[in-house]
């Protein structure tokens, strides 16, 4: 992985450009990828959809997928790779959403954008080539964080009814908002930690999605203070060297607290953002994630 500068140190805009340049894997061939816009709340959204081939006298079913970046960075492009390997092992289709980032747009642009983009896919679930009726919702980091919150936010609004939620390491409480950190996987993970983000990073990256005090405990940011009953089960998972470990395990026992079926996977021995690295634990996590929707998905 290439040294990053520290955030803060260079304007956002060319921070983004450095990480569109960074090389990235051939594509892992999918038998039919589209691009496209679909309504938003504020503007049209663009959507990458991957439509495996599906086995023999198998029905594919859906999931929609929010990139992390801290809710500042990614996109369609920086989370290619993983969609395509999701679609192809689950198999399923992969419907990924390009929501607005901050600063630009600030909470809850974001989550207003995902919980659209969802009840789209549900909406249009055979016209896609979903013809099992089922989906689900999923993303990491910051898309986990979006992910967690519009499963949330449906079950409340009467919205999509999704088969499974697929967190990996998520962002789910505000402890490094006012840096007194609750979570001892934050103060482990200090400036310079190994890996895509350190608890100063996680600071750095709330203020700017964050612009109000009570963003900060609102339950669209901070999910963990949300009412968790009757939420679709879910598949968690954390790894050793990030600040978002320890929050991340909380969350999957608040869910099983509240009836949620739950299952956790956690690495060792590897950082925050490993999915998007040729490393041993991503394939491991792949495997686990996939064999997860492909059991929801079966029910």
């Amino acid at each position: 992985m290439p040294p990053q500068p520290p955030k803060g140190t260079v304007p956002i805009e060319d921070m983004r450009r450095g990480m569109s340049r960074m090389p990235v894997p051939d594509p892992e061939p999918v038998h039919h990828v589209e691009d496209k816009t679909i309504p938003g709340p504020a503007s049209q959204l663009p959507v990458r959809i991957y439509k495996p081939q599906a086995p023999a006298g198998q029905q594919l079913s859906a999931l929609v997928y929010y990139h992390g970046g801290g809710f500042i960075f990614g996109g369609l492009q920086s989370h290619d790779p993983m969609c395509r390997a999701v679609a192809n092992k689950v198999p399923c289709i992969v419907v990924s959403v390009d929501y607005r980032l901050a600063p630009e747009h600030p909470f809850p642009a974001a989550v207003d954008d995902c919980l659209a983009a969802a009840e789209w896919v549900a909406a249009n679930l055979e016209s896609l080539g979903a013809t099992s009726g089922k989906l689900a919702v999923g993303g990491d980091s910051a898309g986990a964080n979006l992910a967690a919150v519009t499963a949330v936010s449906a079950r409340d609004c009467g919205g999509p009814k999704f088969a499974h939620q697929l967190l990996i390491y998520p962002v789910v409480d505000s402890s490094q908002v006012n840096g007194e950190f609750k979570y001892e996987s934050y103060k482990e993970c200090g400036p310079g930690t190994k890996g895509l983000l350190d608890s100063s990073d996680a600071l750095w990256l709330t203020k700017h999605y964050l612009t109000r005090p009570e963003d900060a405990t609102d339950p669209r940011f901070a999910v963990i203070r949300a009412d968790h009953k009757g939420l679709p089960p879910a598949t968690v998972i954390t790894c050793e060297v990030d600040p978002l470990r320890d929050e991340g395990k909380a969350y999957a026992e608040k869910l099983k607290a509240a009836g949620v079926q739950v299952n956790s996977f956690h690495y060792k021995g590897t950082f925050h953002g490993f999915m998007q690295f040729p490393v041993p634990q991503a394939k491991e996590a792949l495997e686990a994630m996939s064999a997860e929707l492909r059991s929801a998905f079966s029910v």
